[in-house]
């Protein structure tokens, strides 16, 4: 196992500890059902006082012997962790935790979702990063899209939260569904930029008759690489030169302005990168990768 194998692990025990805090000591104490197989296991704990840990495991022990029968090379060792390791820190949530109280005493729904949100996030993202996942829906989908190949894994996954949102709500109350969908919108967002990083750009595509003096201008101003692609205008037949330059997102209205000031009848797009490495953003040798 290298370095790097470990790192991974490091990334994936992590994130199942932050997730575990924000379920066990923050979601659970209020009922805010925030998608997740976890949340599933909230529901069961509010109706039959069964600890967490005890349902995700009698959860996703099953389908991940349902999965691996199916389609072993989708469930990875990784995954197998991470459902473990959730399942362990999970059994946290009889720990006393006086960090939380003052919020959970008041019932402030609005920070509970929002440090909810910030904490799974974070958990959420490392355990990307760490190219695992916790199981729960995630195999869920994987067992769905066994039997039903043309539904995507991302289509598949928002109906399981979505009806998991809408249990909570019809069991705990609309202003609890609509704390949980922040929760749930704070965690996504907080998990892109753990997993990706702060790596966000654009890149602009530019089709011009003019393209070498545009080219040159950007080059000469800029200092950005322009890489030209060839395209087909599908009504006039016509070959075309397609520039394409990736920016960050206060280069976009220079570059306009070059293309607008060159040539008047140009076409320009303008599209948000999630990730740009490189030369003149971020270097990434090959022991990060």
């Amino acid at each position: 196992m290298n370095k790097n194998t470990i790192l991974d692990y490091i990334y994936i025990t992590v994130g199942a500890f932050l997730l575990a805090v924000a379920y066990a000591f923050l979601f659970d104490k209020v009922e805010l059902i925030a998608g997740g197989c976890t949340s599933i296991c909230i529901m069961v704990k509010y109706f039959t006082n069964i600890p967490l840990w005890v349902t995700n495991l009698a959860i996703n022990l099953p389908l991940l012997i349902i999965a691996i029968m199916l389609d072993g090379k989708k469930v990875g060792i990784r995954t197998i962790y991470g459902t473990l390791a959730l399942s362990m820190f999970l059994a946290i949530e009889n720990i006393d935790l006086n960090f939380f109280s003052e919020v959970i005493n008041d019932n402030d729904l609005f920070l509970i979702a929002l440090y909810g949100g910030i904490i799974s996030g974070v958990g959420n993202g490392l355990v990307f990063k760490g190219l695992g996942t916790t199981g729960g829906t995630d195999i869920v989908a994987i067992i769905i899209k066994h039997f039903k190949p043309y539904a995507t894994l991302g289509t598949l996954l928002t109906i399981i939260e979505s009806t998991i949102v809408v249990l909570g709500a019809y069991f705990f109350g609309v202003q609890k569904g609509l704390y949980a969908i922040l929760a749930i919108y704070v965690c996504y967002k907080i998990s892109d930029i753990v997993a990706l990083g702060t790596r966000f750009g654009k890149v602009v595509y530019i089709i011009s008759n003019k393209y070498d003096e545009i080219t040159n201008e950007i080059l000469s101003k800029l200092s950005r690489g322009v890489t030209a692609l060839e395209g087909t205008g599908m009504y006039s037949k016509d070959n075309k030169k397609v520039l394409m330059c990736a920016c960050n997102k206060k280069e976009v209205p220079v570059i306009k302005k070059i293309v607008q000031k060159i040539d008047e009848d140009s076409f320009i797009i303008s599209c948000t990168a999630n990730e740009v490495v490189g030369r003149g953003f971020v270097n990434i040798n090959q022991e990060e990768l």
